[in-house]
């Protein structure tokens, strides 16, 4: 498994540093992490899918490890988020803008199981409601 982290890892990195036709180097490993998603979403559809992912080399379970949403699909956040880690893992340095985006991402994924979760709570409070209201209708 850390030998496929590993290749993957300089897979990225050299894909994120390599400048695409004409642009400049990026700067910055959000720069690079960015270029990198643009480079394997093939489609532009703004997510990477297992076809997508497939080719890029990367393994297939990296899909089912950062697939947040559960749609079977990196959106540019998961792929953000596992960029960064990959940096990590690399012993490379994510730098401070791809830090504070990973921490905006997470952020935002808490607030959306928070959420889901009050959600779910109301859900479960309305059928108790209402499987009581019948109950007193069939007396």
């Amino acid at each position: 498994m850390n030998r496929h982290i590993l290749s993957t890892a300089a897979l990225l990195l050299a894909l994120g540093g390599a400048p695409l036709a004409q642009d400049p180097p990026p700067a910055t490993p959000l720069e690079r992490a960015n270029r990198t998603f643009a480079a394997i979403d093939l489609n532009r559809d703004g997510k990477l899918e297992a076809s997508e992912i497939a080719k890029a080399s990367v393994p297939r379970a990296v899909l089912r490890t950062w697939d947040e949403d559960g749609d079977r699909a990196l959106s540019k956040d998961e792929f953000l988020l596992y960029y960064r880690q990959l940096m990590i893992n690399a012993g490379q340095e994510p730098g401070d803008t791809l830090d504070r985006e990973a921490k905006r991402i997470e952020a935002l994924q808490k607030s959306r199981k928070e959420q889901e979760k009050r959600r779910e709570a109301r859900e479960r409070e309305l059928k108790e409601l209402e499987g009581g209201r019948e109950g007193e209708t069939a007396q």
